[in-house]
């Protein structure tokens, strides 16, 4: 499961007759759950590797896969982006077999103990913008690798584009 912390502001999940209901700080999440924010509203899931994601105002995620098989086994974490930015810290892993996914509707970035942030508009182009380590964009089958100080943009039926360094 993940915990939801540091909620501000409109923060909803949805539940399973496909009604949304507010959340509170301390719920915990399970693979298959959706999450959103409102406008001027923010939310952080804590999984248990340590790894996290916090979601901006007018976000959108959902969890697709979460699963721990042991302590030191690999982890799986896959998620999907549906709007709005969130910012990742994948904690580092010791197994060769874990994944930390982010999947939108243009590219899925995949990473391994690093921070990054994913930005949705409501076009569906995709920002990856990589804080610290690598992340590999793919799209329309081509892969980039974005590293730390860069970052690439993903349209809908188009490849990512070529790295660039960025600045905020």
């Amino acid at each position: 499961a993940a915990a939801l912390t540091e909620t501000r502001g409109l923060v909803q999940v949805l539940g399973n007759d496909g009604e949304w209901s507010a959340a509170e700080a301390g719920a915990t999440l399970t693979a298959g759950a959706h999450l959103r924010t409102g406008a001027l509203s923010s939310a952080t899931l804590v999984f248990y590797d340590g790894s996290q994601v916090s979601l901006g105002p007018s976000a959108e995620i959902a969890i697709d896969e979460l699963l721990a098989l042991t302590d030191d086994g690999p982890r799986q974490i896959v998620l999907t982006q549906v709007l709005g930015e969130s910012q990742h810290d994948v904690a580092p892993s010791t197994s060769p077999d874990s994944h930390y996914e982010v999947r939108t509707a243009a590219a899925v970035g995949a990473a391994r103990g690093t921070m990054f942030r994913v930005l949705v508009n409501s076009d569906q182009t995709s920002l990856f913008a990589v804080t610290e380590g690598e992340v590999a964009v793919t799209g329309q089958e081509i892969t980039v690798l974005v590293e730390s100080g860069q970052a690439t943009m993903a349209a809908l039926d188009e490849p990512p584009t070529e790295p660039a360094f960025f600045f905020t």
